[in-house]
């Protein structure tokens, strides 16, 4: 996978996100064993995203 960006949550949980086969945005969650792959459209991950960036403005503004 070219491109991967990979974070890792707290508790050692990680989503790796990368372009796809078929020019989507695909998030692949990795959590423990487990493992769950959500195809985005590019419109859905700009929304996903903003979603990502409001929610974290609001939790570090009470910080």
């Amino acid at each position: 996978m070219d491109n991967v960006v990979q974070i890792e949550d707290t508790s050692g949980d990680r989503v790796q996100v990368v372009r796809s086969q078929r020019n989507t945005v695909m998030a692949v969650f990795h959590a423990g064993a487990r493992r769950m792959v959500m195809d985005y459209t590019p419109e859905q991950a700009r929304e996903l995203a903003a979603a990502l960036v409001k929610v974290a403005d609001e939790v570090g503004a009470q910080r």
